[in-house]
């Protein structure tokens, strides 16, 4: 398995295919991925009773007990941990790599 650190925690990489990956990610508490969207790939995300709030488009979920969530290609999207570290399950599904990210807001300075 390999781990890329980012600012705001840790991907854990269990499949890395040209057309899927699967993916453990922790989100560091109180920190929150950046407002996103992906120009060749759709995600599942699976969140398991953690503490979180998830945007999707203009729409914001708290999650609960257990949570899926489907984000298509092209739609922005983010994770923010409310208290302690966040763990969740994404699957990649189509054309995957780390540098196809839109990013539109981010509170790590990464927007080109």
């Amino acid at each position: 398995m390999k781990s890329i650190v980012r600012p705001w925690g840790t991907i854990f990489q269990i499949v890395c295919r040209k057309r899927f990956a699967i993916n453990i990610i922790k989100i560091e508490a109180f920190q929150r991925l950046s407002l996103q969207s992906h120009q060749f790939r759709d995600e599942l995300w699976i969140l398991v009773a953690q503490k979180s709030v998830v945007e999707v488009a203009a729409n914001k979920i708290i999650s609960g007990i257990i949570n899926f969530v489907w984000i298509q290609k092209n739609v922005r999207h983010r994770l923010k941990s409310m208290r302690n570290p966040v763990y969740f399950l994404e699957l990649a599904l189509g054309e995957y790599s780390l540098d196809d990210i839109i990013r539109y807001e981010d509170d790590y300075n990464r927007i080109v």
